[in-house]
């Protein structure tokens, strides 16, 4: 079980490559959704999963979305 407060994660944007500042909501792991980069406004598939260890932050992957 994770934490009860948000949590921020920076990874780099799949379609333009500039770090994007994601908040995750450890309540909603897991989590499939698609959100829109902050800097070229290009779908992105945002994949939230638990990882083995219960102690461990959620595993954060990003997908270039649609085209």
């Amino acid at each position: 079980m994770f934490p009860s407060s948000l949590y921020f994660v920076e990874q780099p944007c799949p379609w333009c490559g500039e770090m994007l500042e994601l908040t995750i909501d450890p309540a909603s792991v897991p989590a499939k959704y698609i959100e829109d980069c902050q800097v070229c406004c290009a779908p992105i598939l945002v994949h939230v999963s638990e990882r083995q260890d219960p102690l461990a932050d959620p595993e954060v992957r990003l997908e270039a979305e649609g085209f």
